[in-house]
């Protein structure tokens, strides 16, 4: 390329990176990525359930909404455009039937979209007496009337999983039909990982795996992880609760440092087992 012409192209993406024009399409775009990154990470999670994508998409849909520029009202189009095609009534039933959206979904608008469309599944599903039966079962469970009127089990709701939560209570036809829907995964992205973790393990170079040992050390693999992640967030919560804590007293102090070094031991050990179970990941493979 011509010195001449770079240079002009040089000076042209330096004077749009200097300008106030681009950072502030640069800010603009942002606001508009951010809520849909959190969704799109939410959605493709192992923990997300067709509830959690109901909430969370009307949550992204009314923040895209407050941001106004002369692109808004097209991107707004989009995405409304792309919830008609993934929507499915299976959503609404799944929202009106979790604990944690309770609240949430009181909103008279949506409850009464969600009684319409939860009797228009159940008609179709199970026919009109059936229906009949699981809709007032819904509003007695909506309203905590007997037999869902145990507070502790409420509460517990934010610490439970939703279909396990559902299996605390009593037996009942709703019951069944809110652990089946609650159980459903809301994509593909949790066996996209595992494939991905066969292909890490099971390679070119490790080619003659037996599948048995491959399974194995999948399974390893993928439970190591999960544990990875419980001792940071057992690390994340050690620090945040000694922030907490008055630097000015120095008995605090003193007892901070016990349990720091405490905690400190803990997680050694607990690293010490993680680095020697990947050394025997590691062994079991080199003796394929």
């Amino acid at each position: 390329m011509d010195s001449e012409i770079r240079q002009k192209i040089n000076r042209e993406v330096r004077n749009n990176v200097l300008s106030e024009e681009f950072w502030e399409m640069a800010n603009l775009i942002t606001k508009f990525l951010e809520p849909m990154v959190v969704a799109l990470k939410l959605f493709e999670s192992d923990s997300s359930t067709l509830s959690t994508v109901y909430s969370n998409f009307k949550k992204l849909m009314n923040k895209v909404s407050e941001i106004s520029c002369n692109f808004s009202d097209n991107i707004q189009q989009l995405i409304q455009k792309r919830w008609e095609y993934s929507y499915h009534p299976v959503m609404m039933v799944a929202y009106m039937l979790d604990s944690r959206f309770l609240e949430e979904s009181k909103d008279a608008d949506i409850e009464a979209i969600g009684y319409t469309e939860f009797t228009e599944f159940a008609n179709k599903r199970f026919g009109r007496e059936e229906s009949i039966k699981l809709f007032a079962e819904l509003v007695t469970f909506r309203q905590k009337n007997s037999p869902y009127d145990n507070e502790t089990i409420w509460l517990s709701s934010s610490v439970l999983n939703s279909s396990i939560w559902w299996q605390t209570w009593p037996k009942s036809e709703l019951q069944q039909l809110a652990i089946k829907i609650l159980s459903i995964l809301t994509s593909s992205a949790a066996a996209e990982r595992k494939f991905s973790t066969f292909g890490f393990i099971h390679n070119k170079i490790r080619n003659r795996l037996q599948n048995d040992r491959v399974k194995k050390l999948v399974f390893i693999y993928g439970n190591l992880w999960i544990h990875k992640g419980g001792l940071k967030r057992k690390k994340n919560k050690f620090i945040h609760d000694h922030q907490t804590l008055d630097d000015n007293d120095d008995n605090d102090n003193g007892n901070d440092n016990d349990s720091d070094s405490g905690n400190n031991n803990d997680n050694n050990s607990d690293d010490d087992r993680l680095i020697g179970l990947e050394l025997n990941i590691t062994d079991l493979i080199a003796d394929e």
